[in-house]
């Protein structure tokens, strides 16, 4: 059932965040002001890379990032993702904004959960 896939659904890295990035940059470079959106569990496949990406991103001045940040648990499981989109969010700049999103509350009642499940989006001056 769809229940018992989404419990078992794991965060494992298996994101080419770097790529994500371009993409955004690609997109966004010859448009006028515009948003680029990252959805992600803060665990790239290489976060040096992603960093990179970030910083070039950066240059584009017409693209502002906002970064969904999705936590697994209410646990120090999350030290890692959220260092790491500390370190990709300050390098896109002081512009971009994160969004923490408690994924493990959605699989409950999503409705009824969201306002729960769904931080402020803050300046990554306060991330």
């Amino acid at each position: 059932t769809p229940t018992e896939l989404y419990k078992k659904r794991t965060a494992d890295g298996g994101t080419q965040t770097d790529l994500a990035l371009g993409k955004i940059l690609e997109v966004g470079r010859d448009l006028g002001p515009c948003l680029g959106y990252l959805v992600t569990d803060g665990l790239p496949d290489n976060v040096n890379a992603a960093i990179k990406a970030a910083q070039e991103l950066q240059q584009a001045r017409n693209i502002l990032l906002r970064i969904f940040l999705l936590l697994d648990s209410e646990d120090s499981s999350n030290t890692k993702a959220i260092e790491n989109i500390r370190k990709i969010g300050v390098a896109a700049g002081i512009r971009t904004k994160v969004l923490p999103i408690k994924s493990y509350q959605l699989g409950i009642d999503v409705v009824r959960n969201i306002t729960d499940s769904f931080g402020e989006m803050v300046s990554m001056e306060y991330f």
